[in-house]
């Protein structure tokens, strides 16, 4: 996938929530892909969220100031924050969705086989005839965490003492904050499920969302409802042209000029400066 491969120049400056470290002096960062399939993206943004991992982690420890830097919270949007993020130690985790079961499965042993469970958990969507549990499923996992807990964080405006153990879903979620969401499921189903999201309050100011297919599907529902968020100034939206990936046709020469049109599609990757 176009969008995974370009996952962490598309991600980590935008791990930009006002929010404050962890315990152990980590700053979660949250990603969430909604259509699983066989977890090739999975895999794919699963090791680059690792080198991340990484990489602030080595930054952070070699820097003399590193200890002021684990606990200034990440950049945020419309700032350079590239040397803030690069001395931020993260905690990284990978939450993909898959409606089919049999999938969800052969993701899960390829996600073994590539030694990632540590940073990647697959979850399955139910779905009862005319919708799906996306939602609930997405909040129980940010619950749960994965890995080795819970991937929450408290915004700058949240309370700090833990008296009020409140166990509304809405509190619960009030914690909770996904920074990247990559959609490649049910074509008609981007719209409707990025609006779920949106009203369940995880997605917020600082999340990038990032949507395959967008052209070569004609998600025009889709892209249509996000440039009107931009025309609110809610959001920075673009479409990113590419090519269609696996493209099964008579004549696979993408150089070709009758088969440009046919290969022809579109990321679109869109900023939210705004919670929604």
């Amino acid at each position: 996938k176009a969008a995974a491969r370009t996952f962490p120049s598309s991600s980590s400056s935008h791990s930009n929530s006002t929010r404050i470290s962890s315990e152990d002096g980590t700053v979660p960062f949250v990603a969430l892909e909604l259509g699983t399939y066989c977890g090739y993206a999975s895999v794919l943004m699963g090791r680059s969220m690792r080198d991340m991992m990484m990489r602030t982690t080595m930054t952070s420890s070699s820097s003399p100031s590193s200890n002021a830097a684990i606990t200034t919270p990440a950049a945020t949007v419309g700032a350079d924050s590239s040397s803030d993020i690069g001395r931020i130690p993260l905690d990284c985790h990978l939450h993909t969705l898959e409606i089919n079961v049999e999938y969800a499965n052969i993701a899960r042993e390829m996600i073994r086989l590539g030694n990632m469970e540590d940073v990647i958990s697959v979850h399955d969507v139910a779905y009862d005839g005319h919708d799906t549990d996306v939602v609930s499923v997405v909040r129980d996992a940010l619950r749960s965490g994965g890995g080795d807990g819970p991937r929450v964080r408290r915004g700058e405006n949240d309370a700090d003492d833990d008296d009020d153990d409140d166990d509304d879903d809405d509190d619960d979620t009030a914690s909770m904050m996904i920074d990247f969401l990559f959609i490649d499921h049910d074509k008609d189903a981007y719209k409707s499920d990025l609006c779920k999201l949106e009203s369940s309050g995880m997605i917020r100011r600082g999340t990038r969302v990032v949507a395959d297919n967008v052209v070569f599907a004609n998600i025009t529902d889709y892209t249509a409802y996000v440039r009107g968020k931009m025309e609110l100034g809610i959001v920075n939206t673009t479409t990113i042209p590419c090519h269609v990936e696996y493209y099964e046709g008579d004549d696979d020469d993408e150089s070709s000029p009758d088969n440009a049109r046919l290969y022809l599609d579109g990321v679109e990757i869109t900023d939210y400066l705004q919670d929604p």
